[in-house]
């Protein structure tokens, strides 16, 4: 669990330092490797904005969670789950269904077989038992702008809780 800490602190802190640059300069420092050691690169997920998460990368990079100008959420993997009739993913600082439903969501590609019914979809048992201490370690505590949970955290994770 040690781990998974450390690579929560990680993501965290490249996720501050990407806060505070510009839009205009994050792809000049992306293309150019930082020379300064005590500055953090910026990793390519959180390139993303909200307009252009392709589905490809929640395979290859992990979650990526961003608000449209309007506020909704948007990710770069849909929605094959509902734990409940027409309630959608969301993140916010408080537990409540739609976090649930996220985080349904992002555990069951990595967690086969699916073999439990739901409103629509079908999930695996650990993934449901496992949806709410994952949401609150990971979703309660993403910025309300969005962020990223990278592959390894989310297997390390899994990992930790079996």
């Amino acid at each position: 669990m040690t781990h998974v800490a450390e690579l929560i602190s990680e993501n965290l802190e490249a996720l501050r330092g990407a806060a505070d640059v510009p839009a205009e300069t994050r792809s000049a420092q992306r293309s150019v490797p930082s020379r300064s050691p005590g500055r953090v690169q910026l990793k390519p997920s959180y390139s993303y904005e909200w307009d252009i998460l392709d589905v490809r990368t929640f395979r290859l990079v992990g979650v990526i969670a961003r608000r449209a100008p309007d506020g909704t959420p948007r990710f770069n993997f849909p929605q094959t789950v509902w734990l409940y009739p027409e309630v959608s993913m969301n993140w916010s600082t408080r537990m409540n269904r739609q976090m649930r439903t996220l985080a349904v969501n992002i555990l069951t590609p990595f967690l086969p077989p699916r073999t439990e019914k739901v409103a629509i979809g079908t999930t695996s048992l650990l993934a449901l038992e496992q949806a709410a201490p994952f949401a609150r370690l990971f979703l309660c505590t993403m910025p309300r702008d969005g962020g990223c949970i990278p592959r390894g955290v989310i297997q390390e994770w899994i990992r930790s809780t079996s």
